[in-house]
């Protein structure tokens, strides 16, 4: 029988407290124009936890991120991780059903969606969604270009991403997360029924992140990659965390 290797006693945030502390400056995420450094990345997600946290999110609370690759899709997931709840990746590509049924199943408290008044597929979709369906979503932040479509939607706090990480107060969210924390759920392909949801640890992704690195040589400290894949796919989403 193989020796299996033992996973690394480290979160997720360890990973990116690491690359903060070895080279603040580097450059983590370019979006368009934007250079976003890690040292700047690191202070998003601590923002953005701690104003998480405010809301009432704690350790195990199901989050959905609903969003294209933009850095917000990071700076959430993150944030998930550093107060030890669970981000559910849902993808760009599904429509209301699949939406309603993941919400439920997953019983999602806050949902991270995509907003623009020019094209608003994502909340015209959250719209069609039952209220049976969404019984404990408590709260949306729209990232993007605000917009009024969802606002109808009973019984939920509409937040936008920008008012929500604006913070001018000392903040100091609490760190619950441990290396065996639950931190994501991916869905199966759902070819036989409704996609079945899979959960992930995150000294498991840690450990994976570092062999990906290692393994197409993204450990290399000049070495970028490109992010066409979606983050809401295991493929994309592993990438990043190896980038990362």
């Amino acid at each position: 029988m193989s020796k299996q290797n033992k996973l690394p006693a480290q979160t997720l945030m360890d990973l990116l407290d690491r690359a903060t502390e070895t080279n603040p400056t580097a450059t983590a995420l370019l979006h368009n124009s934007e250079h976003i450094s890690y040292g700047t990345l690191q202070k998003r997600v601590f923002t953005l936890a701690s104003q998480l946290e405010r809301l009432g999110i704690k350790k195990n609370d199901r989050i959905g991120i609903w969003l294209p690759n933009i850095p917000e899709w990071i700076e959430a997931f993150f944030a998930c991780t550093y107060l030890g709840a669970i981000a559910v990746s849902i993808n760009t590509r599904f429509g209301a059903t699949e939406v309603a049924d993941i919400l439920n199943r997953s019983e999602c408290k806050a949902l991270f969606v995509f907003s623009d008044p020019g094209d608003d597929k994502y909340l015209s979709k959250l719209r069609q969604v039952d209220e049976d369906l969404r019984t404990t979503l408590e709260i949306v932040i729209t990232v993007g270009k605000p917009s009024g479509k969802a606002n109808d939607l009973t019984k939920i706090q509409f937040i936008t991403y920008a008012n929500l990480t604006q913070s001018s107060s000392p903040l100091s969210p609490s760190k619950a997360a441990t290396p065996s924390s639950k931190c994501i759920m991916f869905t199966t392909s759902g070819t036989t029924n409704l996609p079945k949801l899979v959960v992930h640890r995150q000294n498991g992704i840690a450990a994976h992140a570092k062999d990906i690195a290692k393994t197409i040589k993204l450990n290399i400290p000049s070495a970028v990659i490109l992010q066409a894949i979606p983050f809401c796919g295991v493929f994309g989403f592993s990438q990043a965390m190896a980038a990362i």
